[in-house]
């Protein structure tokens, strides 16, 4: 049975076995690289970014 990506989430912080060449963790890989990417290139400006960027993209940390 196929699995979301929010399953596939949790089968990795689970330390279950998953497969990672699914198209949603690709997308995902693929959107992580281009905000880094984008945030690495402000580099000396961050604020560029603001609270709503890491409310937005860092809501599972911590």
């Amino acid at each position: 049975m196929a699995m979301n990506l929010e399953e596939q989430l949790e089968q990795m912080v689970a330390g279950s076995m998953y497969n990672d060449v699914t198209q949603e963790l690709n997308t995902a890989r693929r959107e992580s690289v281009m905000l880094t990417r984008e945030y690495n290139e402000t580099w000396g400006n961050h604020k560029k970014f603001g609270k709503a960027f890491f409310r937005k993209y860092l809501v599972r940390l911590g």
